[in-house]
């Protein structure tokens, strides 16, 4: 048998929401009314006004335009007043700059007129001469290798560069022995025109002042041994992009270095008695060898022993040893493992 359903009746009832609907629109269109009345109202007022609105309006407009012009007024005043006041100071600055001026060349006029002050020029210029033939001497090298910074000292750089460089050295040694003598002399001079300057009555005490303060300016030699030769050795670590870590130096007297250069000739057929100046050779010979110049090399090399072509514990080696007088140049290097290093030793491979 089919199911019969009841059908629903439709039902006349008005729900909430209608209810609520019908509210919203009563009050909108009341809303409206209210500000159409308003309107109306006010255009009415304004209609039946207008003359007393546009007095009004204009008392306004006119009120503003004098704000306006007074505070207009005002700023071209204040203007007028700060002009005044750096045209002053302009005048002031170019009379104390003119003035400045004119007591610099006075002040040049009598340094140069005296007679202390232009000997002292003299002087200056004699121990200048030898000043410059006494520099150039100080040395400086960075390594981007941390353990040959550290092995590697001041002393071991300075006499890899004297066997080179050391009748150079020697040379500026006895320029700088020779030149005591003339040094002594003239600081004493200089000591001398001070005190002739401070001594002479015909100079009155302000010029003196001035003189003294010349004179002080000028004698950079009285405190400036210039004769005591040096040298300075500065070894520097680097990264391999050449970044800073740190240095180290050292001071290398006259006397020191001479002993150094004793130790240096003192050799039997061409081979050095002293075996610490042959160790210190070798030592920065080795450590031209930069981490740069290694990578380079073992490019060159395709990163394989030239000897047996294995990639592993790869190793830089001097083909012509130090030992027998080889440098560290790119030429001179080529890659090896660890064991055909060990094997070649300080032989040569044809």
């Amino acid at each position: 048998m089919g199911r019969y359903y009841r059908r629903k009746r439709k039902t006349n009832k008005i729900s909430v929401r209608d209810l609520a609907l019908g509210f919203k629109v009563f009050a909108i269109i009341f809303i409206l009314g209210a500000i159409l009345s308003i309107i109306n109202n006010i255009i009415n007022f304004i209609v039946a006004n207008i003359e007393d609105i546009l007095v009004i309006f204009a008392i306004c407009i006119s009120i503003c335009l004098i704000y306006a012009l007074i505070k207009i007024l005002s700023r071209r005043k204040n203007l007028k007043i700060e002009q005044n006041e750096h045209a002053k100071k302009y005048k002031e600055h170019a009379k104390e700059y003119f003035i400045c001026d004119l007591e610099r060349e006075h002040n040049e006029y009598i340094c140069n007129q005296n007679s202390s002050i232009q000997l002292l020029l003299k002087i200056n210029k004699d121990l200048e001469k030898i000043e410059k033939q006494l520099c150039g001497f100080d040395l400086r090298h960075a390594y981007d290798n941390d353990v040959f910074y550290n092995t590697i000292s001041e002393e071991d750089y300075l006499i890899y560069n004297l066997v080179y460089t050391k009748n150079k050295v020697l040379k500026a040694i006895d320029l700088a022995s020779n030149s005591k003598t003339f040094y002594e002399e003239s600081i004493e001079k200089i000591k001398t025109l001070r005190e002739d300057i401070i001594n002479d009555a015909q100079v009155s005490e302000e010029n003196r002042q001035i003189i003294l303060e010349r004179f002080d300016e000028l004698d950079r030699y009285s405190t400036n041994n210039i004769v005591n030769f040096f040298i300075d050795v500065v070894i520097v670590q680097v990264r391999i992009n050449g970044d800073y870590v740190c240095c180290k130096e050292r001071r290398f007297f006259s006397s020191e270095i001479l002993e150094l250069i004793k130790r240096i000739e003192n050799q039997e057929k061409g081979f050095y008695k002293d075996d610490g100046i042959w160790q210190a050779i070798s030592r920065v010979e080795r450590g031209k060898v930069s981490n740069k110049m290694r990578f380079a090399v073992y490019k060159r090399d395709k990163n394989r022993c030239v000897i047996c072509g294995s990639r592993e514990n790869l190793e830089v080696d001097h083909i012509h040893p130090i030992a027998k007088g080889g440098k560290t140049t790119f030429d001179n290097l080529q890659t090896l493992c660890h064991n055909c290093n060990v094997a070649k030793s300080d032989t040569v491979i044809e």
